[in-house]
Formats: structure tokens, C-alpha cells, sequence
């Protein structure tokens, strides 16, 4: 009599098959027999022509944990176990009751109950942003997805619906967050039971300011005491980070230095290219 656990629609459902009749009651007599301090058991007391003579199947009893689920005998080879805890351990096990009392449980069934997470989470951080990307959930056969939660440093931030990415803005520069995303679930026939996933894998993102430098100085000495200087500008490849610890002050060990009007970075602006000339 297999005993299988399976999740669907959000409860635990079980089923089984019936015991063989000819083998199972034997067995169960001789259990009994064996608990009566009998030595020996007469099959032909039990069978006549292949059929059942003194015992009666009476139904099954299902048992969860060690508790009993049932408390009378039900007829059917199946039972559902409503609103088990996400992510909770369950063993189940089934017996067979009959006249003659209670036969030994079935192999036990062990299920954890998940709500599948999102998957490959990822985070690529910019300036004043970090944009999330992830994968959609493992196919399941039930519930429905309808929305993604997104949590940063373990606070749930928004959710999204139809997509698979998030942008994080605006978030504050030079500050490493952590992020993860979970799916929420609903069924269309269980609607006491909506539930969120349990989360994707953890990842870190630290947003820094970046400054599109340019490339390829060149300095040239013309008319004899004029410095011809040409550069172009940088591609979006040419960023450079400006760390906290910049090593960068006033002391600017020397070579050219050229820095627009407007540039928000003053003094602290690590130099893109440096050339030293010499007459």
C-alpha cells in the first residue's frame, strides 16, 4: 500500500492503493495472532475460495507527525491536508482498519511544502542605481504567479508585475545594500490560500559616482613655447570609479592637467591622462 505526497494547489495531497487481500490479511492476522501469544495461524480459517471469511477492511487512518488526521475510518485511497506551512517539514503515514483492529502504517511520506523563488538573481549598480534582473521560478503544478516582491536590505521596497527587472532609484552613492526577490502566488480554486515564495539568493550592489574620461592626450611643443594639446573623448567603456580612500588631493605628482569648468569633482578628480613634457 505505497503512500505518495504530492503539493498541489497549495495543500498536501495523498493517496495510496489498496492492500492486496489475500496477502495484507494475512499479514495482519499473523500480527494479531503473534500479539495473542498464538504460535500459528490456520489461513484456511481466514480464506474460503479466495475470498475474505473473518476480516473486514473498515477504511484508513491518515496520521501527520504522529497525529492523527482522521479520527474515524474514511473509504477513499486519497486525503487532503489543507494549508500546510511553507517550507515545514510533513510525514505522513496510513493504516488499515479492520474488524480486527488496526493494521501497521504504510512507509512513511515526507514532504516539504515550497513555494518556488525566483531564480539568478543579479545586480549591476551605477550612479544613484542599481538595476535587478532574475529569473522566473522553476514551472510548478500549482498556483499562479502574480507579482514579484522586491527587498532590499531586508525590507520589502515595491512590487512588480509582468516583468523580470527592477531599477533602484534614486539610492545613495558609496553605500553597499543587499537585495533579494520573492513570488507571490495565488490559486483559482483556493483562494484561502495566497502565499510568497521563499526568497531568491542574496545579492550586493554599491552605486558610485563615474566620470566618462577622456582618452588618447597628446601634447606637442609648438612655436617653440606653446603646448599644443588634443584629446578625444572617452566611450562608455573609458569609466573610471572614484573610490572614498581616492588618493587624489592637491598633490598632483606632476604632468598636465586639464578639468572642465563645471566639473564636480574639483580637487578630488583623479587625473585621466597624464603626460609629462619636457624642452
Amino acid at each position: 500500500m505505497p503512500l505518495v505526497a504530492e503539493l498541489i494547489e497549495g495543500d498536501v495531497v495523498l493517496t495510496w492503493s489498496a492492500p492486496d487481500s489475500r496477502s495484507s490479511v494475512i499479514a495482519e492476522e499473523s500480527r494479531r495472532m503473534r500479539e495473542l501469544n498464538h504460535s500459528s495461524i490456520d489461513n484456511n480459517r481466514i480464506y474460503r475460495d479466495g475470498s475474505i471469511n473473518s476480516l473486514v477492511l473498515l477504511g484508513y487512518l491518515v496520521y501527520k507527525d504522529n497525529t492523527l488526521l482522521t479520527p474515524d475510518p474514511i473509504d477513499d485511497l486519497t486525503y487532503t491536508d489543507e494549508n500546510p506551512t511553507d517550507d515545514t517539514e510533513y510525514i505522513y503515514d496510513v493504516t488499515a482498519v479492520y474488524s480486527t483492529g488496526e493494521s501497521s502504517p504504510t512507509e512513511e511520506a515526507i514532504l516539504v511544502p515550497r513555494f518556488n523563488p525566483p531564480r539568478t538573481l543579479t545586480a549591476d549598480a551605477g550612479d544613484s542605481i542599481v538595476e535587478l534582473s532574475w529569473l522566473a521560478p522553476i514551472t510548478q503544478t500549482y498556483g499562479t504567479i502574480t507579482n514579484y516582491n522586491i527587498y532590499r536590505d531586508d525590507t520589502l521596497i515595491d512590487t512588480v508585475i509582468g516583468t523580470l527587472s527592477y531599477s533602484d532609484t534614486p539610492v545613495t552613492n558609496a553605500v553597499t545594500y543587499e537585495y533579494y526577490v520573492t513570488a507571490s502566488y495565488t490559486f483559482t480554486n483556493y483562494t484561502h490560500y495566497d502565499d510568497e515564495s521563499l526568497p531568491s539568493n542574496l545579492v550586493n550592489a554599491r552605486p558610485e559616482d563615474d566620470i566618462l574620461m577622456p582618452i588618447n592626450l597628446t601634447a606637442a611643443l609648438i612655436n617653440g613655447n606653446d603646448v599644443l594639446l588634443s584629446w578625444e573623448q572617452g566611450e562608455d567603456d573609458d569609466r573610471s570609479v572614484l573610490p572614498i580612500d581616492s588618493p587624489y588631493g592637491t598633490d598632483r605628482h606632476g604632468g598636465i592637467r586639464i578639468l572642465p569648468i563645471d566639473s564636480p569633482y574639483g580637487t578630488e578628480q583623479p587625473p585621466s591622462l597624464r603626460l609629462n613634457l619636457y624642452r
